[in-house]
């Protein structure tokens, strides 16, 4: 049986680009984010984030179930552990995780069939005031597209999430729908033309990086411990 990272983000069918390196950079700013800090890369995929985050001068722990990073751990400073983390860590799981200052989980708990569990297990897993940070697609933007990905599994709303991460008692939650565009991130008076285009047709999405990206919306939830 193949690899689902090797065979979804196969280099040829998702070619590598400076997206993670830039949202790394918007992240790190945003939430101020300082050197030889730590975090942890829930769901790291092919470690792109957890190479650019340790670039930034995160110490960075990366986890998944597929080993695909694991080709990049020996030439970055980030650590990679091998887990299935579908039913949560468990005890025995957490017992050898570090506390960190951030947890970062990015196009993860869609696929879970439990993504509370995994939810609840980084609340301990946190430094008291530390920071969880998890992105999904927003399901009102992708709900004709979400389940093209046979492993989606849990779609997600901003009440849902918000309400996800109040239940598993961190503070300070907020949940807001975000735009995959660096140049918004960068210029936000551009946000209004974002929404023009995502109410174009699809097929506009074939012919255009911009309308692309406008109707790939996430959502970025936060909360701190």
């Amino acid at each position: 049986m193949k690899d689902y990272v090797a065979v979804t983000y196969d280099e040829k069918r998702k070619p590598y680009t400076d997206y993670p390196f830039n949202l790394a950079v918007y992240l790190h700013r945003r939430f101020k984010m300082t050197p030889y800090q730590t975090l942890i890369d829930v769901g790291c995929g092919r470690g792109e984030y957890a190479k650019a985050f340790s670039y930034l001068g995160l110490r960075v722990t990366a986890l998944d179930r597929s080993n695909a990073a694991q080709q990049y751990g020996y030439f970055c400073n980030y650590k990679f552990i091998r887990m299935d983390f579908e039913g949560g860590f468990g005890t025995s799981g957490l017992s050898f995780i570090e506390k960190f200052d951030y947890v970062f989980i990015k196009s993860v708990i869609e696929h879970l069939h439990g993504p509370e569990h995994l939810i609840n297990d980084m609340w301990h897993v946190l430094k008291p005031g530390g920071r969880i940070i998890v992105m999904t697609p927003d399901w009102s933007s992708s709900y004709k597209d979400f389940y093209g990905d046979y492993l989606h599994r849990s779609p997600f709303c901003i009440d849902a999430l918000r309400d996800i991460l109040l239940i598993a008692g961190y503070n300070n939650v907020k949940v807001e729908k975000f735009l995959q565009l660096p140049i918004l991130w960068k210029h936000p008076w551009l946000s209004s033309v974002a929404r023009l285009a995502q109410m174009l047709p699809k097929k506009f999405a074939d012919w255009s990086y911009f309308v692309r990206w406008s109707q790939a919306v996430m959502l970025l939830g936060t909360g701190t411990k």
